[in-house]
C-alpha cells in the first residue's frame, strides 16, 4: 500500500527574518525552499536538502507528486518507507535548524477508499487535515530567553552560538541573488544582498520600501485543480508568470528611471509561486509594486489564452494581486519593516470587498517613522458624524488598463490617476501652500475649508481634482470628495493626506512615468 507524505513549515515568516541581518534571511528563505521543495542537481547546496536525502536515504522507492511554494507531497512505496523517511528526516531537520518548524504528515491510499483516478481532491484534504491536527498540539514557546547575564544578539535574544560564514552558507545567500539577476537589466538595477548599499549621502535621503505582494483567490483555484498533476502544473505555471511578470515590470520601470544617471539597487528578499518580498529605493518602491501588478494581470491575460487549465481556473480575465509597501529608513528593525508590508498587503486585500465580484488589484503603503502598529492608523482616519468624514483613499486599484472613471461611488480611486494628481500638484500648487494645510486635515470641514478660501492657489486644486477624476463619484472642493444621498451630503474624502505623506517617495520625473498616459482629460471625458 502506497503512503503519501505531506511537509510543510510553520511560521516560516518567522524563522525567515529572526535576524536582523539582510543576508541571514536571504539564507533563511533558503533553507526553507531546501529543505521541503524539489531542487534540481544544479540548484542544490553543497550541504543538507531533501531531493538529496531522498535519494541517498530512499533510492528508487520515493516519488514527488507535488513541490512548489514551500510544500511537497511525496509518495512513498509503503508506510514502513514513510515511517523511516519521518523519523530519520525530522532528527536530521532538527539537528541542523532547532527553531524550525518542520510538520510532516502522512495518509495511506486506504484512507481514501472512494478516490478516483485524476481526481486528488478528498486525499489532499486529508493531508492538511493531518498536518493541521499536528499543529494544534504544538507546545507553547514561551520561554526564558536570558538571565540578563549572556552576550544577546540583534534580535535582543542570547547567542546561543555564534554565526560563522561558510561556502554552503554563503551559496545559499547568493542563490536567489542569482536567479534575481537574470530578470533585470545590470545598466538599470544592482541587486544588493546588503542594507547599507541603500545608504546615501543626501541628508534624509536613505529609506527604503519593502513591498509585499500576494496573489488573490489562490485557494480557490488550487481547489478548482483535479489533480496532483494539475496543482503542480498549475504551481508551477503560476511561478513562471510571476517571474515574467516582474521581468516585464521592472523593463518598464528602468525606462521611467533612466534620467537617474545611477543603478538603482534592489533586493529579492522572497519569490515563491504567488509570494513575492523585494527591497527597492524608497522613491521607487511604489512604481515598482505597481509595475509589478499590472504586469501579472498582462502576462496571465497572454497565458490564459493558451493554457486550458488556467482558462478554467481563473475567473475573470487575468490574475490580480494587492500589494503593500513599508517605507522607513535602511536601518529600520527589518523583521517590522517586512511585517508591516505584509500587514499593508492584507489591507489592500480589504479594496476587494468594494469592486463587483471581488476581483481587482489594490496597492497600500505607510511611511513608519518609528514602531507603529500598521492597523492604528486606520482607527484615526475615519471620523463619524452626521456627515462621515475620510481622511485616506489608500489603498488605491491599479488596472493594466484605463478604468471607466478614475474614482467611483464606492470611493475607489484609480493608482495611475491619483499619481496623475499629485504629479499636477507639485507642477501647479506652491509648496508653501501644501506645507501649511498639513495642520488642517483633522480639524473639521470649516477651518478646512476657510483655510484654503484663504489663499488664492486654492481654486487650483477644484480645478484638478475635477479634470483628473471627474465628478461622477461627487463634488470636488479643495481636493475633497463630497458624496451626497438624496441631496443631503453623506461623506467627505480627503485625498491631501496620501498625497503630502508619499510625495516626498515618489520621483515623478516625467509624464510617461506611469502608465504613458497623460490622465489629465480622463475625469472630464467620463463625466
Amino acid at each position: 500500500m502506497a503512503v503519501y507524505a505531506y511537509i510543510d513549515v510553520a511560521r516560516k515568516q518567522e524563522f525567515i527574518y529572526k535576524n536582523n541581518k539582510l543576508r541571514d534571511n536571504l539564507h533563511n528563505s533558503f533553507i526553507i525552499k531546501a529543505i521541503t521543495e524539489e531542487l534540481d542537481q544544479p540548484e542544490r547546496p553543497e550541504g543538507f536538502c531533501l531531493s538529496a536525502y531522498l535519494e541517498q536515504a530512499h533510492p528508487g522507492q520515493f516519488t514527488f507528486v507535488y513541490s512548489g511554494g514551500g510544500n511537497s507531497i511525496i509518495r512513498f512505496a509503503s508506510p514502513d518507507i514513510a515511517e523511516v523517511f519521518v523519523k530519520n528526516f525530522s532528527r536530521e531537520v532538527l539537528c541542523r535548524h532547532p527553531d524550525l518548524e518542520l510538520y510532516i504528515s502522512l495518509v495511506g491510499d486506504d484512507e481514501v477508499p472512494d478516490r478516483c483516478p485524476g481526481n486528488d481532491k478528498q486525499l489532499l484534504e486529508k493531508l492538511h487535515r493531518a498536518a493541521d491536527k499536528q499543529k494544534n498540539r504544538r507546545r507553547s514557546r514561551f520561554r526564558r530567553w536570558t538571565y540578563g547575564v549572556e552576550k544577546i544578539d540583534e534580535t535582543g535574544q542570547a547567542v546561543r552560538r555564534e554565526a560563522k560564514s561558510s561556502p554552503e552558507t554563503k551559496a545559499a545567500r547568493e542563490y536567489l541573488k542569482e536567479k534575481f539577476q537574470a530578470l533585470v537589466s545590470s545598466q538599470h538595477f544592482v541587486v544588493t544582498t546588503e542594507l547599507k548599499d541603500y545608504q546615501k549621502a543626501e541628508e534624509g535621503k536613505s529609506y527604503i520600501g519593502v513591498i509585499a505582494l500576494d496573489g488573490n483567490k489562490m485557494g480557490e483555484m488550487v481547489a478548482g485543480a483535479g489533480c496532483f498533476a494539475e496543482i503542480k502544473e498549475l504551481s508551477t505555471t503560476i511561478e513562471a508568470i510571476y517571474k515574467e511578470a516582474v521581468r516585464e515590470a521592472l523593463c518598464t520601470c528602468a525606462a521611467s528611471f533612466r534620467e537617474q544617471g545611477r543603478p538603482i539597487c534592489i533586493t529579492p528578499v522572497l519569490m515563491a509561486g504567488d509570494d513575492i518580498c523585494l527591497i527597492a529605493e524608497a522613491e521607487h518602491a511604489i512604481a515598482i509594486a505597481a509595475a509589478i501588478l499590472q504586469s501579472i494581470q498582462t502576462v496571465s491575460g497572454r497565458q490564459k489564452q493558451n493554457n486550458a487549465l488556467l482558462g478554467r481556473v481563473i475567473a475573470g480575465g487575468y490574475l490580480t494581486a494587492c500589494a503593500g509597501v513599508a517605507i522607513a529608513r535602511y536601518h529600520y528593525p527589518f523583521f517590522e519593516l517586512v511585517q508591516a508590508a505584509e500587514g499593508l498587503c492584507s489591507r489592500a486585500k480589504e479594496g476587494l470587498y468594494h469592486v463587483p465580484a471581488g476581483n481587482g488589484s489594490f496597492i497600500d503603503w505607510e511611511v513608519l517613522q518609528g514602531p507603529v502598529p500598521v492597523a492604528q492608523p486606520y482607527k484615526q482616519c475615519r471620523r463619524p458624524g452626521p456627515v462621515k468624514e475620510i481622511f485616506h483613499v489608500k489603498p488605491l486599484r491599479v488596472d493594466r488598463s484605463e478604468p471607466a472613471a478614475p474614482v467611483t461611488v464606492q470611493g475607489i480611486c484609480h493608482y495611475d490617476a491619483f499619481i496623475d494628481f499629485l504629479r499636477n500638484v507639485r507642477k501647479h500648487v506652491s509648496t508653501s501652500l501644501l506645507a501649511e494645510c498639513r495642520k488642517h486635515f483633522y480639524c473639521g470641514w470649516e477651518p478646512y475649508r476657510l483655510f484654503f478660501e484663504s489663499h488664492r492657489d486654492s481654486g487650483k486644486l477644484t480645478e484638478l481634482a475635477e479634470r483628473i477624476f471627474g465628478s461622477h463619484a461627487g463634488v470636488w472642493e479643495h481636493a475633497v470628495l463630497t458624496t451626497a444621498q438624496e441631496g443631503v451630503p453623506f461623506s467627505r474624502t480627503y485625498i491631501l493626506p496620501d498625497i503630502l505623506e508619499i510625495s516626498p517617495f515618489i520621483a515623478v520625473q516625467e509624464e510617461e512615468a506611469y502608465g504613458g498616459n497623460n490622465l489629465s482629460d480622463r475625469g472630464a471625458a467620463s463625466q
